[in-house]
């Protein structure tokens, strides 16, 4: 025990055991697929109205489509995660994801492309959300 908060003391031996899994956690949450999409988005959207034309509020509808994807990817990955494994389910995840990245590069015309896949994306890195990191804390 360490420290006093309000007269009560402060115990950090869950601290000291399990300090890896909660940087693990942070690095999770920074690099999951809404987070990325998200607040990477912004300086996206003028360069992508440049090469294919397409208009702002075009362009920001796909934020609609990412979160209509998470909250698939969302359910899919606790029930996942229970059956085969965090592990597993998340090195599968990002494989997948970082191939979806890839396959992102390839849009083009339409920009439904887009839409499709910033739908597609939190489906194929579900291991990564937010879920997965929060329950690896839990446990």
């Amino acid at each position: 025990m360490v420290g006093t908060t309000n007269g009560a003391a402060i115990d950090f031996a869950e601290f000291r055991q399990a300090w890896r899994v909660l940087l693990l956690a942070i690095a999770g949450v920074m690099i999951s697929i809404n987070a990325a999409l998200l607040y990477g988005f912004g300086v996206l959207v003028i360069p992508l109205q440049t090469q294919f034309g397409w208009d702002r509020p075009a362009l920001q509808a796909a934020i609609s489509f990412l979160f209509g994807g998470a909250v698939i990817g969302l359910q899919l990955v606790g029930w996942l995660n229970l059956r085969y494994g965090i592990k597993r389910v998340t090195v599968v995840s990002l494989l997948t994801m970082a191939l979806g990245y890839l396959a992102t590069t390839q849009i083009g015309g339409s920009v439904w492309t887009l839409y499709a896949a910033f739908f597609l994306l939190p489906i194929v890195g579900m291991g990564a959300l937010a879920v997965t990191w929060t329950q690896l804390l839990a446990l």
